[in-house]
This record gives C-alpha cells, sequence and structure tokens, in this order.
C-alpha cells in the first residue's frame, strides 16, 4: 500500500500505511485464530518460529506457494505442518502426499501473510549450483575470474564493484574465491548503520574490502545460515555453524560464526586451509631449538607445552608435531574446541559443553582408549591439568597449550589452576612460548639505514644473552647491522609482507628447572635461571631474523612489545 502523494498532505500522513498495515495484520490474526477455533486446530504465528533448514527439503517452494502449506519443523518422520485453510483443493492434495510419504503430523492455522514470509526464506537453488547440503562450490568460471584478474586488495576490490548485482549465491562464491587466491584465514562481514564492511585477515592483519549495501547483507546473511544448517529467521543470538568449500578436488572447511550487533548480524568466517598447514622445519625454528623439538616429540611419555596469547600459532605448532610423528603404530588421539583441521590416521574429538563433554570429560574417556599420544587443545580448568600432568607421568605423551605470555609464566600459571607442583616437576619436559610475525616479501623488501638508537636497542637486548646465542649475534653484525624495510608489490598484495613465521623461547624442564619447581618459584627467578641455562628470549629469536631479512625490526617490536 503507499502513501498518499498530494503534496498538500500534512506530514503525519506519511505513518498511515504503517498504522493500516498493522489493523489489517491484527484483523488477519484474529480471523484465523476464529478459524482455528471452529475447526479445534491450533494457532500458530509462523513469524515467531525458528524454522530449520532442512524443513525445505520436503516441498518445493512453488507448491508450498499453491497448496498455501508450510512444514516448519521436522522430528524423524513427525513433522508440523502450517496452513491457511483446509478448503484449498491444493491443501488436501499436499496433505494426502506426505501421509502416504510416511509422515504423520501436526497441523496448526497461520496467517497468509506469515506463511508468504516464510516462504521468502527457501533457499536459492540455481540449476547449475549445487545442492544445499553443508557444501559449496565455487564454480570453475568464478575462480579463474579471480585468479586472472586478482592480483592486490584493490584489484578485489573493483571485481566485487563489478559483480555487485550478481546472484547472491555467485557474491558469496567470489568471496569464498578471493579469500583462497589472497592467502585469507578469516572474512568478517560488518554491518554498520548505513553499509556493511567486508574485511579480510591476512596474515594477522585485518584489511578493509569493500562496503555492501544493507540488503545485500541480509541476502548474505540468509545464504550464509542455508550452507551452515542455521536457523534462518532467529537473529537475536548468536549461532555458530560450519560448510565446506569445493574448489575442483580440495576441500576446505569454512567455520562460521554469526552474532546479534547494534545494526544487524555480525559474520566471522573461518577458513581453515589444510594447505597451510606446515612441517615442523616450516615453523621457524632456529636449528638448535629444532633439533630438540624433534627429539623430545620422539619421546614415550611427558609432556609438552605450547604456549602464547591467542592468534600466536599454539594449534599450528601442535598440529605440526602430530604430522611429523604420526604413523600406524602409534595411536594420537586430541580433544578440541573446535576440530580445526581434519588429519587422516588419527582420532580427533570435538569437545560439546552443552552436552555436558569438556575437556575434563573428554580426557577421562580417551585415556580409556589406550592412546600413545594425546593432544588436549587448551588447558582450561585445573581437572584437566590434573589429569593431563598424571597421563604424562603414566606412559603418554601430551601435547597442550595454555594462555601465558612467555616460557616461564606457564608453570606458576599451571600452580595457580591447582596443579600438584610434585606432579608437574617430573611430568613436563619442554615450555614453548611463541608469537607470530610477517615475514617480508622476497620480491620487494629493500635494504635501509639504522639509527642510532635502533642500534643501540639492538645490542642491549644481547648483553646477557647466552654464550651461542651471542656469538650468533656477532657473527650476524661482524660487517655491521642491516635491517630491511617493507615496500610493497603485486606479489605480497603491495602490503609489503608475505606469509608469517614464528619467534620462540624454549625453556627445557631439567633436573634443576625440576628442583626450583617444587619451592613454587616466581616467574622473574625461573626467567632468570633459563636465561642462564641458555634459553634465548623470543626478542632475541625475533631480532636475530631481522638480521637475516626474514623479517622487519618494526614487526617484531609490534608483536613482542
Amino acid at each position: 500500500m503507499k502513501g498518499s502523494e498530494n503534496s498538500s498532505s500534512p506530514p503525519h500522513d506519511d505513518e498511515k500505511p504503517d498504522v493500516l498495515e498493522t489493523i489489517r495484520e491484527k484483523e488477519e490474526k484474529e480471523a484465523q485464530e476464529r478459524l482455528a477455533r471452529r475447526l479445534g486446530l491450533p494457532f500458530v504465528n509462523l513469524a515467531l518460529v525458528p524454522i530449520k533448514r532442512e524443513v525445505f527439503e520436503l516441498i518445493p517452494k512453488k507448491r508450498a506457494e499453491e497448496a498455501e502449506l508450510a512444514v516448519f519443523d521436522k522430528r524423524a518422520h513427525s513433522i508440523s505442518i502450517g496452513i491457511v485453510s483446509p478448503e484449498n483443493p491444493k491443501t488436501k492434495l499436499l496433505l494426502d502426499e506426505l501421509k502416504r510419504r510416511g509422515f504423520s503430523y501436526t497441523i496448526f492455522v497461520v496467517t497468509k501473510s506469515a506463511l508468504e514470509e516464510f516462504c521468502t526464506h527457501y533457499p536459492e537453488i540455481k540449476e547449475r549450483g549445487p545442492k544445499i547440503s553443508g557444501e559449496l562450490s565455487i564454480h570453475q568460471e568464478i575462480l579463474n575470474d579471480v585468479v586472472a584478474r586478482v592480483k592486490t586488495f584493490d584489484e578485489f576490490k573493483t571485481l566485487l564493484k563489478r559483480h555487485a548485482a550478481d546472484p547472491t549465491s555467485e557474491i558469496l562464491e567470489t568471496l569464498l574465491a578471493g579469500s583462497l587466491i589472497l592467502d585469507a584465514s578469516d572474512i568478517h562481514i560488518e554491518p554498520q548503520e548505513d553499509a556493511s564492511l567486508i574485511r579480510y585477515r591476512v596474515d594477522g592483519m585485518l584489511n578493509d574490502i569493500e562496503h555492501i549495501a544493507p540488503h545485500l547483507h541480509g541476502l548474505l546473511v540468509s545464504r550464509i545460515k542455508i550452507i551452515s544448517h542455521l536457523l534462518l529467521n532467529v537473529s537475536d543470538v548468536n549461532q555458530d555453524g560450519r560448510f565446506s568449500i569445493i574448489s575442483g578436488k580440495d576441500e576446505i572447511e569454512v567455520r562460521v560464526s554469526i552474532i546479534p550487533s547494534e545494526y544487524g548480524e555480525s559474520i566471522a568466517l573461518r577458513i581453515l586451509n589444510p594447505k597451510l598447514l606446515l612441517s615442523i622445519s616450516e615453523l621457524g625454528l632456529r636449528r638448535d631449538l629444532e633439533e630438540r623439538v624433534r627429539e623430545q616429540i620422539r619421546a614415550p611419555y611427558g609432556m609438552i607445552l605450547v604456549v602464547g596469547p591467542t592468534g600466536s600459532g599454539k594449534t599450528t605448532t601442535l598440529y605440526a608435531f602430530i604430522n611429523h610423528i604420526k604413523s600406524p603404530s602409534i595411536k594420537i588421539i586430541t580433544i578440541e574446541d573446535p576440530i580445526e583441521y581434519r588429519i587422516e590416521g588419527i582420532s580427533q574429538s570435538q569437545v560439546n559443553p552443552e552436552k555436558k563433554y569438556d575437556f575434563s570429560d573428554a580426557l577421562r574417556a580417551i585415556l580409556r582408549q589406550d592412546p600413545d599420544v594425546i593432544l588436549v587443545g587448551e588447558m582450561r580448568d585445573p581437572e584437566t591439568v590434573s589429569t593431563s600432568l598424571q597421563a604424562a607421568l603414566t606412559g603418554h605423551l601430551v601435547f597442550s597449550t595454555l594462555h601465558t605470555n612467555d616460557a616461564a609464566g606457564a608453570i606458576p600459571r599451571l600452580i595457580d589452576m591447582k596443579a600438584n607442583p610434585a606432579l608437574v616437576s617430573p611430568s613436563l619436559d619442554l615450555i614453548i612460548a611463541q608469537r607470530l610475525v610477517r615475514r617480508l616479501c622476497t620480491s620487494c623488501k629493500k635494504e635501509r639505514g639504522v639509527l642510532a638508537a635502533e642500534r643501540k636497542k639492538i645490542e642491549a637486548h644481547f648483553e646477557d644473552a647466552p654464550p651461542e646465542i651471542k656469538a650468533e649475534f656477532m657473527k650476524k653484525t661482524a660487517r655491521g647491522v642491516r635491517l630491511w624495510q617493507a615496500i610493497g608489490c603485486p606479489l605480497c598484495l603491495g602490503g609489503g609482507y608475505k606469509r608469517r613465521i614464528g619467534i620462540f623461547e624454549i625453556l627445557d624442564v631439567d633436573e634443576e628447572i625440576e628442583r626450583m619447581i617444587l619451592a613454587s618459584p616466581s616467574i622473574s627467578d625461573l626467567r632468570k635461571r633459563a636465561k642462564e641455562k641458555g634459553m634465548a628470549t623470543m626478542m632475541q629469536d625475533g631480532i636475530l631474523k631481522v638480521l637475516d631479512g626474514t623479517t622487519s625490526l618494526e614487526e617484531i617490536f609490534r608483536v613482542t612489545q
């Protein structure tokens, strides 16, 4: 219904269509409620019912519209059906058909307007498109178009603008194809007041890609919900799901998080590309550290902890360990939240707190599975810590992570989580602290001059370095300190950096450190003694990578300070 176009109408006339629409909806609802009472059937407000994706698979959209009938809930062979009128002959025919197909059903009366709105949530299915089953195929022509035209973020922005009028499914495919070509780990679609912002996270840094119209944001939300098996018409609660991208022969999982925000639903897509899994030699460990790690992950029992803040690459490191040692002769079981990458040849278990299956429950269960190696995704509670330490003492090799700033901080943190020092001391073998820094692009990096203040700061970090590390520093600076800077070229998308590498410090828990643990030492005491015994700090490891030209001084300071 349109408002009056008479220019002499008073301003408040603009509000009449909304008022009349509200009155019409109220009258329609009351009429259908009377019909329901007369028929002895329940009435349901279909607009308030959460919609499950699988209900759309039972009846084609066209038939549902013609029969004025909607299946809005399904549990095994029992379904709930909303109808506008039992007098519609097509309604009767469709009900008979559903009965012949073996469904038992409960009929509810609904309003026609609510049913029409319900039908708008049917998935957009094109003849050439994939079936909606938790998978999304990126069509080869779309992938080829992105590969041919995209070398920088600006080129991808131009490509998105050109495809702004495409069907929603193709826009989503283009976004996903772009993430694969640009090596993005995450896609963020964030609603704002007048538009929605699309951002890619590449090498840990967010990059603005494009603004899209609010209506397109809504369509993308619906499309992502459909392929992720999420409720379509629920927008006031957070929802998590997954789907897979099929690109040629590759299958890449995407983790979906949708939360309500001020201007709509905010989407985060985590791209779990198995091609980004690294081997131990690709992590960035110095040769002496890599040899120590390779030796320890072959031990028959004990615990190796990887520590650092969120986003520091801890899980990537643990996966590298698992990939290195997996073989038919050992049983490896993981407990994760969530499972990020599927690895052939091992058993992976995902926690589910809603079903009272948390890390401690899962750990107790898998210990009965006779594992040789256990990966505990994160030690979050005292019970998980205690059980993990006991497992490490009783013939199991345990890998896990902890949120601490450095290697020395892991031991007081375990004790804070009620771990018995007498249990921590003999269980722990290695504590690996790490951060991720961006690598300089090898095609465009450029040597630059060194400021006196920079030289002084660099040298200060090696005054108390272990002899081996100090010798390596002196060797690299024998002809003076050399620094490099990011420039930017098409190969690195104009950012000057390409991919990331770890910087590490490793605390080797030997007999002396074990004795210190029994006394519940402070972080500063542990750190001091570890450095005296030869531990290089993350800062020192990072600066050595700067002197190699692997990364920049600015990047090391950004990450470590």
